[in-house]
């Protein structure tokens, strides 16, 4: 029997696994099911064009390059497409009455949950715990709540001018806000980030955390068992910080449920049906704790973007003043239904998102073993597709002069400069039975507090934020520090 040397032998092995890589690819570019549908030759070769572009936080700017280049249906992995088209919204996402649901990517949901929860069940546990929640964040309810969440929001403005005469991070603090808030509504009680002007360090551990699960999920599409042995690296440290404060939130709860409150929160209807036996203890638990981060995270990024975004645009800053400061005379007569009236103030937070969506990723499903059509395409069974918010919101297909920041595309949409503009293609809190349960919630606190920020302060971004709106993503946008100079307006 022919026997070789170690030498040769590695080098035998190294040539097979070359040769497989390049059989793989030409199978993937020519012959393919999805090769029909444009993109960068190595996306469609192989998943590390998309794995580069992860790990780098650089994603979303890629396809949307892409997307300008190829079209508004573009092959980013041998197995995945993402489109920019509205009516893909409801064919991926949309309810599917008498077919199975197109599920989350499985890769993706396992790093993100640490048990069954809301964000990870499928379509029948997933109602029932939608069901469950929805009331608690529904607009009447959220409405009843209103002494909590505005004494937030003035407990906020408060607090800025108390720093008024130094230069402020005024991202961080619509963070302190936007957490405090939820953790009441949880809980509650409130982390106390407004008033300690800090994370508190379960907050901190969030976002120290959102990197590496970004990066674990590349590896977990690139390689699998790798993935896996890079969780085992993870320092002890690490791991035991983290359990701590899963266990503080765990006492959180059990002091929520020792409570008497005279009121709904958002936690009731779940603590009422762990009492009668249809849910467990630890599903109540694995759904406040991402309720947490969904709760929170996109009502800061939308304020820190169109405190930003109104900054770079006088003019537009100029006119939400006006409106803001014609309606009221005093920081008192701001209520969450007055501030829903404002019209200009919607569009500038509608606008906002366009730009800068809190949740840009293109959260893929996988289709069906007998494939489905999206968007006019057949597309075959168990592909990922999903919907780039970035890209589709800054379409030329969708939007006139789309990265231009206009909030009048959405005040006047007869006017002939955005008459052709899609706008039911803006679906920031995502489409159809799994979008954004804490919409109600973040409108709520977006309007009230842009609009008792814009009434009490005038607000200049200095020179070392001028370019915060170029930020990496990794699951959530990196933000930096959004340094302002904040003058009381005198009255």
């Amino acid at each position: 029997m022919l026997q070789l040397a170690p030498a040769s032998a590695a080098t035998l092995a190294v040539v097979a696994v070359f040769v497989y890589w390049v059989l793989r690819a030409f199978y993937n570019v020519y012959l393919h099911p999805l090769k029909a549908f444009p993109g960068p030759w190595l996306a469609r070769a192989s998943v590390l064009w998309h794995s580069y572009h992860s790990l780098r936080g650089d994603l979303q700017y890629a396809l949307h390059q892409m997307h300008l280049k190829y079209g508004p249906t573009i092959r980013i992995a041998p197995d995945e497409l993402i489109f920019v088209d509205a009516k893909a919204w409801k064919d991926i996402y949309g309810h599917r009455s008498g077919t199975p649901e197109y599920i989350k990517d499985p890769s993706l949901v396992f790093t993100a949950d640490a048990g069954p929860s809301l964000f990870s069940v499928h379509k029948g546990d997933h109602s029932k715990l939608r069901r469950l929640l929805s009331h608690g964040f529904s607009d009447k309810a959220l409405r009843e709540q209103e002494t909590v969440i505005s004494g937030y929001a003035n407990l906020l403005v408060d607090r800025l001018r108390q720093f008024c005469d130094n230069p402020v991070d005024v991202a961080a603090w619509y963070n302190y806000l936007a957490f405090d808030v939820i953790g009441h509504l949880l809980f509650a009680e409130s982390f106390n980030c407004l008033s300690r002007s800090d994370y508190h360090p379960w907050v901190k551990f969030i976002f120290s955390t959102m990197r590496v699960i970004s990066w674990n999920r590349s590896f977990n599409r690139l390689a699998p068992r790798i993935s896996q042995f890079l969780i085992k690296l993870v320092p002890q440290k690490v791991v035991d910080e983290g359990n701590a404060l899963l266990e503080m939130t765990r006492a959180k709860l059990h002091r929520r449920i020792e409570a008497k409150l005279q009121y709904t929160d958002l936690m009731e209807n779940l603590l009422v049906a762990q009492k009668q036996g249809k849910i467990t203890m630890d599903e109540v638990f694995n759904n406040a704790t991402p309720l947490i981060v969904a709760g929170s995270e996109t009502t800061a990024t939308a304020l820190s973007g169109a405190t930003y975004f109104l900054n770079q645009n006088p003019e537009v800053y100029q006119k939400l003043k006006t409106e803001v400061r014609s309606a009221f005379t005093h920081r008192s007569e701001i209520t969450i239904s007055k501030a829903a009236g404002l019209r200009y103030l919607a569009a500038v937070i509608d606008e906002t998102m366009r730009l800068y969506p809190p949740s840009p990723t293109s959260h893929p499903r996988l289709v069906t073993p007998e494939g489905g059509i999206i968007a006019g395409y057949f597309v075959p069974g168990n592909t990922l597709v999903g919907i780039s918010q970035y890209s589709a919101f800054r379409s030329p297909h969708n939007f006139a002069w789309p990265d231009e920041f206009a909030p009048e595309r959405f005040v006047d949409s007869n006017q002939l400069a955005w008459a052709g503009d899609k706008r039911d293609v803006l679906q920031p809190f995502l489409f159809g039975p799994r979008n954004c349960i804490g919409r109600n919630l973040a409108l709520i606190e977006m309007r009230l507090v842009l609009a008792l920020v814009v009434f009490e302060f005038d607000i200049e971004v200095l020179p070392e934020s001028r370019n915060w709106i170029r930020q990496k993503l990794f699951t959530t946008w990196e933000r930096p520090s959004l340094m302002v100079r904040m003058t009381p307006v005198a009255r």
